[in-house]
């Protein structure tokens, strides 16, 4: 059981690392478990069986979450609008040097610090929360076919 826990999370960890973000957004499911089912029988040495197993379980959780990854988008959108929202209301109040010095700051990669970070930190805690320690394929109406 361990060592299925520690492939598990090889397997959560590898596909975002191995495929970067960009990639992830535009591959299908199909394309991404296929991806990283290839990335993982190089690097594990599979054989036929266990590739076929890891191909099988990588196509359901890149179909689960493929909504999942489309509602961040959608969140991040909403999330980015009110922020520009935000600093232009506040740009307005500034001086024309404290506008210039804002927007290099934001030019400057400084504008995610008040908002991805905590998305992305909260969403993480709440997948931390939500898993047990035994992952298993049973799908449930309305759940995802991968419980951990």
């Amino acid at each position: 059981m361990k060592m299925f826990r520690t492939f598990a999370v090889l397997v959560i960890m590898s596909g975002p690392v191995a495929l970067g973000a960009q990639a992830q957004d535009k591959a299908s499911p199909e394309e991404l478990a296929t991806r990283t089912t290839t990335s993982l029988q190089k690097a594990l040495g599979l054989d036929e069986r266990s590739m076929t197993l890891v191909s099988e379980i990588l196509l359901s959780a890149e179909r689960d979450v493929a909504v999942d990854r489309a509602a961040i988008r959608e969140a991040q959108n909403k999330i980015d609008e009110r922020m520009d929202m935000a600093f232009e209301l506040m740009s307005r109040r500034l001086t024309p040097e404290q506008q210039r010095k804002l927007k290099e700051w934001r030019d400057g990669g400084n504008a995610g610090m008040c908002c991805d970070g905590a998305a992305k930190g909260e969403a993480l805690n709440k997948e931390r929360d939500t898993r047990s320690d035994t992952p298993t394929l049973k799908k449930k109406s309305g759940e995802s076919s991968i419980r951990r």
